[in-house]
């Protein structure tokens, strides 16, 4: 199966124990204070509004954030916070610079349109239980462009999408940053900011979303990021396997055959350029976690190969890309492009250096829980 790669920027994690108190004022270009200004923490639930003065304030737990600040007609601000950052912050919005280029938007047809909708419903939203329940509030704010020669969709947003998960209990305002479809090398990138709010039901109906959080969390790639955290992979019901992927040696001597054949034909069955196998030894937890100082990383080269074993597959992912009804446990392969600082939540920096491939792939925005989700017992 091919893979995707799919990025999802947020960029902090939560320690539950000691307090920062995050002071900020929000201005403009000529040092007027902007008022209701929205500042945010990537991610979460965390969010507030500046007051008269452009001030705000946050208090909480110590750790690395990705803050974020949005105006109407301004642009974004991204600030990190991290242990060497001085308060109050001093936040200066400018204007919005709308470029021509981003307001020529090609014509395309309604049927166009819709299709491209579609696409990028199953390839954001996803496509199991939870995308049936998450609807897209402003579905007219996207815009799509197509690259015929790349095969390549965009799409883009200049307003955040507003998405309402009646699976997960989440209203979640998406600020779309990327988003490429590459029909070639079948990947897609999704870069964006993100942040949450509580649902309001009746406790049937909230009892109900806790159960559905709780399985969208285990087996997740930050259930999984946590478990190599606290060294409890086996205990939390994932195993680790070295997975190799080579050129296969049949296909090399294939294609010499054929190179130098008069008659470009081959009897039988071209054989697979890649072939995969797994490593059935255990897996020590040092052969992909570094730890520098009190900093821990994943940091390998290679593919692993990871079962959960306390939860099964989605039986629509099974059909359409095991090719079978056959419901077994979830099973995923990861990489990375370089190594990954990780935190004791399960959250990770730099998601864009984390590749993943099959069951995890399969999860997409709709299945995304707050990075600050507490998994209740």
């Amino acid at each position: 199966m091919k893979y995707l790669l799919l990025v999802f920027s947020c960029l902090f994690s939560i320690n539950l124990l000691a307090q920062l108190q995050i002071t900020g004022v929000v201005k403009n270009e000529d040092g007027n204070p902007i008022q209701a200004a929205k500042v945010y923490i990537d991610g979460s639930t965390y969010s507030t509004f500046t007051n008269v003065n452009g001030e705000f304030l946050f208090n909480l737990p110590i750790r690395n954030y990705q803050l974020i600040v949005t105006k109407e007609l301004y642009d974004n601000s991204f600030i990190t916070i991290n242990s060497s950052t001085k308060y109050p912050l001093q936040i200066t919005l400018k204007v919005e610079n709308i470029n021509l280029q981003e307001t020529v938007v090609s014509p395309i047809s309604k049927e166009d349109r819709k299709y491209y909708l579609s696409l990028f419903k199953q390839y954001f939203l996803g496509r199991e239980i939870a995308a049936k329940h998450c609807k897209i509030l402003n579905e007219d704010d996207i815009r799509f462009n197509y690259d015929k020669n790349e095969r390549i969709l965009k799409a883009s947003a200049r307003k955040p999408l507003i998405l309402k998960n009646n699976y997960l209990g989440y209203e979640v305002e998406y600020d779309l940053i990327d988003f490429d479809l590459n029909f070639k090398t079948n990947y897609v990138l999704v870069i964006g900011t993100s942040n949450f709010k509580e649902i309001k039901g009746n406790q049937s109906t909230i009892n109900k979303w806790n159960k559905n959080r709780k399985e969208a969390y285990l087996g997740s790639v930050e259930h999984f990021v946590k478990s190599v955290y606290e060294n409890k992979i086996q205990e939390n019901g994932f195993e680790l396997k070295r997975l190799i992927r080579q050129e296969n040696p049949a296909y090399i001597k294939y294609k010499e055959e054929l190179d130098n054949s008069l008659v470009k034909t081959f009897n039988g069955p071209v054989p697979p350029k890649i072939i995969t196998y797994l490593i059935n030894q255990p897996v020590l937890i040092d052969s992909i976690r570094m730890q520098k100082n009190d900093q821990k990383f994943l940091d390998f080269d290679g593919f692993y190969s990871v079962e959960f074993k306390k939860a099964k597959e989605d039986l629509e992912f099974v059909q359409k890309y095991r090719k079978t009804s056959l419901v077994g446990n979830q099973l995923s392969i990861f990489s990375l492009n370089q190594p990954l600082q990780i935190f004791p939540d399960g959250s990770y920096q730099s998601p864009e250096d984390i590749i993943v491939e099959e069951y995890w792939s399969f999860k997409k925005i709709a299945d995304l829980l707050p990075l600050d989700y507490i998994m209740s017992e």
